[in-house]
């Protein structure tokens, strides 16, 4: 029973140190996106599930695995882009109600990509067939090689994010925009361009999401709305613009989700999250690293 029991602990605390991973590159891009431009991006869901599609259809195209990633990579920053081109940035100016539009034409967007991905790829969810090398960590526990890439990945792409934000001149412009855009304009700081490079980072971080998402799951047109949402109550937890804070936050919903799955059914996984969530909203609206507005 003991061993059986320990197996179980291990086989979660491995499932959530993995989805975490995965979910983190996704939220820190959100996040960014949103500390910089102040637009809830939910349409950053879509970008990802636009690029497991990309993704999968270079690969049933025979192109080779290298060429393929950066294809996708390539794709997500051009969509992103061209998100912010023609629609956040004309929403944009002294108009109090921007913010609320860009909202509004943010989830738009996710309806409008989830319906142009079923007239293309049709409803059926599609999967990447990859041989896998199985690694024991110990009895009754295991984790495969697409697994170690997702974990692997998620520590090298965020922890050079960081460095890039806190030692390159650029990375300073970037968090001097998230923090106040007036002052920056007045100091030199094209905040324009900051913004669409904030874009940029964002979606190649969904593009990279996109990729690993495809290697670990089915994919299917209807995952954008779940992305979506996922992207956003994790940044909440976290604290809106904060990379730490988006890391913990996944952190933290995948051990209530898992735990609660452990002690009750796995079909009220959601529900745990959400009740976190609407903690946060009413004791701790700024998150765990959210910083305090003068």
């Amino acid at each position: 029973m003991y061993n059986k029991t320990m197996e179980y602990v291990i086989e979660n605390i491995l499932s959530i140190i993995i989805l975490s991973s995965l979910y983190s590159i996704v939220t820190v891009g959100f996040t960014l996106i949103y500390s910089v431009t102040k637009v809830m991006h939910l349409a950053q869901g879509s970008v990802v599930l636009i690029s497991a599609y990309l993704f999968y259809s270079f690969l049933s195209s025979d192109i080779p695995i290298l060429f393929s990633v950066l294809f996708t990579v390539a794709g997500a920053i051009i969509l992103g882009v061209t998100l912010n081109f023609f629609i956040y940035e004309r929403l944009r100016g002294k108009n109090k109600a921007a913010n609320k539009a860009s909202l509004i034409a943010s989830i738009g967007i996710v309806f409008i990509i989830q319906n142009l991905l079923v007239l293309i790829f049709g409803t059926r969810a599609k999967n990447l067939s990859f041989h896998t090398k199985t690694f024991d960590i110990l009895p009754g526990a295991n984790i495969n090689s697409i697994e170690v890439i997702i974990i692997l990945t998620a520590v090298v792409s965020l922890t050079g994010l960081l460095f890039f934000m806190k030692k390159t001149r650029t990375g300073v412009a970037i968090r001097a925009t998230a923090d106040n855009q007036t002052i920056s304009e007045v100091i030199g700081i094209n905040t324009k361009t900051i913004r669409y490079l904030a874009m940029a980072i964002g979606s190649a971080l969904a593009g990279i999401s996109g990729i690993l998402y495809a290697l670990k799951f089915n994919i299917a047109t209807n995952g954008s709305v779940d992305l979506a949402i996922n992207a956003f109550v994790r940044a909440i937890i976290g604290g809106a613009g904060s990379i730490p804070g988006a890391v913990v936050g996944n952190l933290l919903i995948e051990s209530a989700e898992h735990l609660g799955a452990w002690y009750t059914d796995a079909a009220f996984k959601s529900l745990y999250s959400f009740v976190i969530v609407f903690f946060f909203l009413l004791f701790m609206p700024r998150g765990i690293f959210g910083k305090k507005k003068d």
